[in-house]
């Protein structure tokens, strides 16, 4: 897949060193569990800007990478294409950008998961972009033999996403809420143990 368009996120899995908090983990493993379900396995991840989100996604694909899977998503490589950039770099051209990545993912097999990343952010910024966007992810949510999913934050799943039957149908939420205090504590514990 060009990486003018997406990121290989399972390429760069061992790049990945910093520890992740128990709150993390656990939303990791319930998206693996969706990811393994023969029906509505698309993952919806939910979460604020600055909660995490994109580094999540590395973690996901460092733990897919690294740890025996089931059978069903054996081998799943986690692509993650930023749309609010990719209708920045490519304007009128974004819509054939994404029918690009689309095209690509399908090529992959159902080994394949797709995280469309910063969906709120086209929404807030580009009104036409974000419909085109829309039209194209429902169609592969729809019609794709691979796992596509989207990141974006509670206002957008709640004013626009829910409101469309086939998305809730073919997909399921994961709501990322910011680290308690607790486990702020610990993952900067265990990070400076780490570097030393």
């Amino acid at each position: 897949m060009q990486q003018v368009f997406s990121d290989n996120l399972s390429s760069q899995a061992h790049l990945i060193s910093e520890p992740l908090d128990p709150e993390r983990q656990q939303i990791i493993h319930q998206i693996i569990e969706i990811l393994t379900r023969n029906r509505i396995n698309n993952p919806i991840l939910i979460g604020d800007y600055g909660s995490g989100r994109s580094l999540l996604l590395r973690h996901l694909a460092k733990t897919l990478h690294e740890t025996p899977l089931p059978q069903v998503i054996k081998g799943i490589t986690v692509y993650r294409a930023d749309v609010r950039n990719l209708a920045l770099q490519h304007g009128d051209q974004f819509v054939p950008a994404l029918k690009i990545i689309c095209e690509q993912v399908r090529s992959e097999s159902s080994q394949a998961l797709l995280m469309f990343d910063e969906a709120d952010a086209l929404f807030e910024t580009n009104p036409k972009a974000w419909r085109e966007f829309l039209n194209v992810f429902l169609k592969l949510l729809n019609t794709s033999t691979c796992r596509v999913g989207l990141v974006c934050n509670e206002s957008v799943y709640h004013q626009v996403l829910k409101r469309y039957p086939l998305f809730n149908r073919l997909s399921e939420c994961v709501t990322l809420k910011p680290l308690s205090l607790e486990a702020t504590q610990a993952l900067l514990i265990a990070r400076i143990k780490q570097r030393h």
